[in-house]
C-alpha cells in the first residue's frame, strides 16, 4: 500500500534562501525565477502562510507583469499571454484563497483577492475584499493602502468616493512616504489631472532618490517615467 508522501517543515537554513529569492523577486521584477525557486522548494518541505503569502504574491505580479498591468504599463492582449497571466492569477488566488481557510482575517491575502476581482474587472467583489482588508488592518494599527480601494471606486465611476481615500492615504502613510506620494501621483495622472498630480510627483521623485536599496532599479525607472510625463503635462 502507497502512503502519502508527507512535507516537513522548511528548515532554517532552506527558509532564508527562499526569503532572499521572494527579496531578489520583488525588488528586481524577476517573477519567474523568484517561483521557480520557491516551488522548487515547496515540493519537498511546508511553506507557512508567510511565505506561502510571499509566493503567490509572486504569482500575482508575474501575472500582471505578462499581460501589462503592472505599475499600470498599458495591457498586452494576447491569447498566448492570456493563457499564462491566467495561470499566474488563479495560482495566486489558489494560494490565498488556502491562507484565509486558516486565518479568515489575513489582510494580505484578502487585499490580494481584491486585486484579482479588480483585475477580472468584478468590482464590487474587489472593493468587498479590499475594504474588509482595510477595517481589519486598521484595527491592528496595520497601514494598509487606501488608494487602491479609490482606484477600485474610480473604475466604478465613483470619482468623488474615491477622491476620499486620498486624505486617508497621507493620514496613514505620512507625507514623507514614498508610497503615498507615487499611488497619489498615479491616480491624478489616471484622472488627467496633471497639475494635482505635479506636487506629489515632485516629492516623490526627490524620496526615490533614498529608496535605492529597497526598490529595484527596473520599478524606480517605470516610476520616474511617470513622474517625468506628469511634469510635462502639467506644464502645458
Amino acid at each position: 500500500m502507497s502512503t502519502k508522501f508527507k512535507k516537513i517543515p522548511i528548515p532554517p537554513g532552506i527558509r532564508k534562501k527562499a526569503s532572499i529569492a521572494v527579496s531578489h523577486a520583488l525588488k528586481n521584477m524577476k517573477y519567474g525565477s523568484g517561483i521557480n525557486q520557491l516551488e522548487k522548494y515547496r515540493k519537498s518541505y511546508s511553506f507557512d502562510d508567510k511565505l506561502l503569502y510571499a509566493l503567490g504574491l509572486i504569482y500575482d505580479h508575474r501575472g500582471m507583469q505578462i499581460s501589462g498591468h503592472l505599475y499600470s504599463q498599458k495591457p498586452r492582449v494576447s491569447p498566448q499571454r492570456k493563457k499564462k497571466s491566467d495561470y499566474c492569477f488563479g495560482m495566486a488566488g489558489k494560494i490565498f484563497h488556502d491562507i484565509l481557510s486558516r486565518d479568515p482575517k489575513n489582510t494580505n491575502a484578502l487585499f490580494r483577492l481584491g486585486v484579482l476581482f479588480e483585475l477580472k474587472k468584478r468590482y464590487k467583489q474587489a472593493l468587498k475584499f479590499k475594504l474588509k482588508a482595510y477595517r481589519i488592518g486598521t484595527k491592528d494599527k496595520e497601514k494598509r493602502i487606501p488608494l487602491l480601494i479609490g482606484f477600485t471606486y474610480l473604475k466604478m465611476g465613483k470619482k468623488r468616493e474615491a477622491e476620499k481615500w486620498i486624505k486617508r492615504e497621507l493620514e496613514l502613510l505620512g507625507k514623507e512616504e514614498v508610497s503615498a506620494n507615487l499611488n497619489i501621483l498615479l491616480f491624478f495622472f489616471l484622472t488627467k489631472e496633471y497639475k494635482k498630480a505635479l506636487p506629489y510627483a515632485l516629492k516623490a521623485e526627490k524620496l526615490l532618490k533614498s529608496q535605492r536599496k529597497t526598490m529595484g532599479g527596473k520599478i524606480q525607472a517605470l516610476w520616474r517615467k511617470r513622474i517625468q510625463k506628469t511634469k510635462s503635462m502639467a506644464n502645458r
